[in-house]
């Protein structure tokens, strides 16, 4: 702090983005309550709804709905004028994850990624349009069928091929 008694720009700065940051969390919390109280694949109120019931801000309610969204416990389309937003069931698919899903199953099957490689999620994600925060949810369901685990390997951390139950596993070809 300087002489006079002014906050420093820096600090004030900072101060600003803790409360934002704050009230972010508590708008997610309280929007998690709401969501949890519907059932699972249930239509969700809309956004002014759930702001009016809250008390909150209907723009803190959009951002809370979009880490729901990419945390996978609800989905939230794009064009939510015409779509509803509902709650997802524990093991339901995001819809916006089942191209990625297939095309990772796809390539497992048919050996394009051999047990114990990392999958190119950067190039995958942008293939089926996620981003990449919103990898991990879009693998879940091949982690929870056991066809690649999150682990740090050869290439680092990452997303690695599991070996087939019952077959010993084999380091991909190196060049």
């Amino acid at each position: 702090m300087s002489e006079n008694t002014e906050p420093e720009p820096e600090a004030g700065r900072t101060k600003a983005a803790a409360a934002y940051a704050q009230r972010l969390a508590l708008a997610l919390t309280l929007v998690r309550e709401v969501v949890w109280c519907y059932g699972k694949g249930e239509a969700l109120p809309t956004v002014n709804a759930i702001a009016r019931h809250l008390g909150i801000e209907a723009d803190d309610v959009r951002r809370a709905l979009a880490r729901l969204d990419l945390n996978g416990e609800i989905f939230c389309p794009l064009d939510r004028h015409r779509a509803p937003v509902y709650r997802l069931r524990p093991t339901e698919q995001h819809p916006a994850d089942t191209g990625f899903d297939r095309a990772v199953r796809a390539s497992i099957k048919d050996g394009s990624y051999r047990p114990g490689m990392a999958l190119p999620t950067t190039v995958l994600a942008v293939r089926h349009g996620l981003t990449a925060e919103a990898v991990p949810r879009a693998l879940r369901g091949v982690i929870r069928d056991r066809l690649v685990v999150a682990a740090v390997g050869p290439a680092g951390p990452g997303f690695y091929v599991q070996p087939v139950p019952g077959t010993p596993a084999k380091p991909p070809d190196t060049p």
